[in-house]
């Protein structure tokens, strides 16, 4: 179980969340979730000392029998020692930001955005990252196919456990779409013009939660995503 946060059976990697979500409004009135893929420990130099030891009996793969604190708190840690300290300029860039760059200028619709407006939006959303183990390297195959009932598990969890419960999920990749929990009913088409994509319905909380396929960020077309998620959200101009 995890060490933090008892609340959680299955959640390894906690959700972060921003400082406005639960008391403002969220961003131009919806809740969102931003569903990341995965964490990835590619050297030695990534991982605790535990995991290393254990690195080649446990398959060159991330076992949740070597995660420490550090591990559970590696999303917290990208967020608030990384990635917003380098938007403030107080950070230098690095390759694993790619994702959140490119994902604001698809969620503004602009090739550049201003300070303020990354962190305003950011401080207004969730950021959770699906996949429960680190990957050890970039592949288009989960690591631990037979992890990802617990997976499904761990973002029900989540959820479940966000105040207020969030009204929207984007969730990065396709990988992690196919393998999310079931929803309410059969997944629909979402066509924006000549775009389309799966969007998928859960009521947890007794509330509706949708949940949208998006290509990764770091290979989305701009103008093409940025047209869809404005209407899934309902965004203004």
């Amino acid at each position: 179980m995890n060490m933090e946060n008892k609340e959680y059976k299955y959640v390894k990697f906690l959700p972060w969340v921003g400082e406005y979500y639960k008391s403002g409004d969220g961003f131009q009135g919806k809740k969102i979730l931003i569903l990341g893929d995965s964490h990835y420990c590619e050297t030695s130099a990534n991982r605790n000392h535990i995991c290393n030891e254990r690195w080649v009996e446990n398959g060159k793969k991330c076992s949740f029998d070597c995660m420490d604190y550090n591990c559970y708190k590696m999303t917290r840690s990208l967020m608030d020692n990384d990635y917003l300290p380098y938007r403030k300029g107080d950070q230098e860039n690095k390759k694993e930001f790619r994702s959140h760059s490119c994902f604001e200028k698809i969620i503004y619709g602009r090739k550049s955005i201003s300070t303020e407006d990354s962190l305003w939006f950011w401080n207004n959303v969730v950021f959770y990252n699906y996949v429960q183990h680190s990957q050890s390297g970039t592949s288009t195959e989960l690591e631990h196919p037979e992890a990802a009932p617990m997976y499904k598990s761990a973002l029900i969890e989540v959820i479940e456990n966000l105040v207020p419960t969030p009204s929207h999920i984007i969730v990065w990749s396709k990988r992690c779409f196919d393998i999310l929990p079931n929803g309410v009913k059969k997944d629909k088409e979402f066509i924006v013009g000549e775009y389309k994509t799966r969007v998928r319905e859960y009521c947890i909380n007794g509330k509706s939660v949708r949940a949208i396929e998006m290509r990764h960020p770091s290979r989305a077309g701009q103008a093409e995503w940025h047209s869809i998620l404005k209407a899934f959200l309902e965004l203004d101009d």
